[in-house]
């Protein structure tokens, strides 16, 4: 539950930083730029932050015997411990530098300066006409910038 409230809840409200990586200055966004929901988390923390593992490790701690779950509990490990292994491995050798969770979730992580997205020129420039376009369909007239 304390892992969920962190990595999930905590960095949704946060808007995609949890304490490491406020101090790295990282910060999780959406591949494209939009909002994250809250299911966005959700999905990235069930991989990457052993959510599902540990979900999974209650349910057969509740329903099994302690033999049946000692065993289940080996292969899961072995299972989770494969995925964290790729993901690592995607990680250091994909150029983009996402793990399988960040491309499940449609997640990445960027480093941020002074507490603000760092914008490329063209970034700027569509938010701009994006703007423009946006005042011109409701009908206002646009501002010069």
């Amino acid at each position: 539950v304390l892992t969920t409230v962190y990595f999930v809840v905590y960095a949704y409200f946060m808007d995609g930083q949890t304490l490491g990586k406020k101090l790295m200055k990282l910060k999780i966004v959406s591949k494209n730029r939009g909002k994250l929901t809250m299911n966005n988390y959700l999905i990235r923390g069930l991989l990457a932050n052993t959510i599902l593992m540990n979900t999974l490790s209650v349910i057969f701690i509740l329903g099994l015997s302690k033999e049946t779950f000692i065993k289940v509990n080996d292969i899961t490990t072995y299972i989770f411990g494969l995925v964290d292994i790729v993901s690592f491995g995607m990680i250091l050798f994909r150029e983009d530098k996402k793990g399988l969770h960040d491309i499940i979730a449609g997640t990445k992580v960027i480093s941020i300066s002074n507490s603000e997205e760092e914008e490329t020129e063209e970034e700027v420039i569509n938010n701009k006409d994006s703007k423009l376009k946006d005042a011109e369909i409701i009908g206002e007239k646009p501002m010069k910038m």
